[in-house]
Formats: C-alpha cells, structure tokens, sequence
C-alpha cells in the first residue's frame, strides 16, 4: 500500500510543487500518463490526481484528508 500511495499520491504532489515553482508542466504530465499506461504498473491514478491539484487548488482551511476525499468523490461517476 506504501508504494501505490507514493506512486500515485507523492509523485503528483511533487510533480504539481514543482510546477508551482515554474518547471514545464507538460513533461511531468506526459510522464504521469506514461507510467499509468505502462503494463504492470499502478499508477492510473496519478495523472488524474495532477489534474485535481492543478484544476481544484486547495484551500488552506481545508486538511489534506478533507481536499483528498473531494478528489475522490470527483472520481466517483455515480455521484455526477
């Protein structure tokens, strides 16, 4: 559970911090896409989660684990 977490949760994170601090976006969302495409690989989550963070800033009165369940409500078709 680590690794799926750090795959799919901390590399977009450092990803979107990193295009905060003004590095190219597209090389990192090409990367995202790459590797959860890529056969055995968990990461289908990633690229949409970049998108999250990128689309939906967080607010600072909102906890991380309160910013995280609206992602995942977003993915959750049924509620749409």
């Amino acid at each position: 559970m680590e690794m799926y977490l750090d795959e799919n949760i901390v590399f977009p994170l450092g990803y979107y911090i990193a295009a905060q601090l003004g590095v190219d976006l597209n090389p990192a969302k090409t990367e995202l896409a790459e590797r959860a495409s890529a056969d055995g690989l968990s990461q289908v989550i990633a690229p949409h989660f970049y998108d999250y963070l990128c689309e939906n800033p967080k607010d600072t009165a909102l906890s991380f684990d309160d910013y995280f369940a609206s992602f995942v409500d977003s993915l959750n078709v049924s509620n749409k």
